[in-house]
């Protein structure tokens, strides 16, 4: 945020221009990405979390919504409403928050959670990404909900193996097995799947590919 500053009516934020709009709106229009193009975009959302997670914020509200593409198509994290600052790497909180199809399953179960519930939402934006919806979807929030809590996703087969065994260790249910439980957004980092990934390049947007 650059200014603020309101008016009879409003309270306006003035932000960075992001003239692509939302990374929803992509996902929509291409129902899926292509794996090489979505671990870009996993790496760069991954990027703002790990940045939030040394700032002690945990986020907790990752979605494709919430995620904004600016004019070279980087992607810039947005909307901290549900985040919580103050927050350590062994914190615990229990506040019951959230968008449906991203809560994770602690959340659900009414449990104590901390950073791994960014982790399983990172999981579930991999997932939408290269099938093009959420995991669990379902109309039926009680059902969805109940998918979430207690059954394993479905992968499809035809995913990358590496793909695939990411995605299984982002969205393991049980927080304490889950990846990046033990050494943060460093251990997603290292997951096979990300071994032709230069970081750095990344960081400071220099071409990738």
């Amino acid at each position: 945020m650059h200014y603020a500053f309101t008016t009879r009516n409003y309270y306006c934020l003035v932000i960075d221009l992001c003239t692509g709009g939302e990374l929803f709106y992509y996902i929509q229009k291409k129902n899926s990405f292509p794996v090489r193009e979505a671990k870009i975009l996993l790496a760069e959302v991954m990027t703002a979390i790990d940045f939030l997670h040394e700032s002690n914020v945990i986020y907790r509200d990752l979605k494709p919504e919430n995620i904004l593409v600016d004019e070279h198509g980087h992607l810039k994290l947005t909307d901290f409403g549900l985040c919580k600052p103050g927050f350590g790497p062994t914190d615990l909180t229990s506040s019951y928050v959230g968008s449906p199809e991203y809560m994770s399953p602690e959340i659900l179960s009414s449990k104590p959670y901390g950073y791994s519930v960014d982790y399983y939402t990172i999981g579930v934006l991999l997932y939408e990404m290269v099938v093009g919806r959420p995991p669990h979807y379902t109309e039926d929030r009680r059902i969805m909900y109940q998918n979430i809590a207690n059954k394993k996703p479905h992968i499809p087969e035809y995913l990358p193996s590496d793909v695939r065994d990411l995605m299984s260790k982002l969205l393991e249910i049980d927080p304490r097995k889950r990846i990046g439980a033990k050494r943060g957004i460093a251990e997603i980092k290292e997951h096979s799947f990300f071994e032709d990934l230069d970081w750095n390049d990344l960081f400071f947007k220099r071409p990738v590919c």
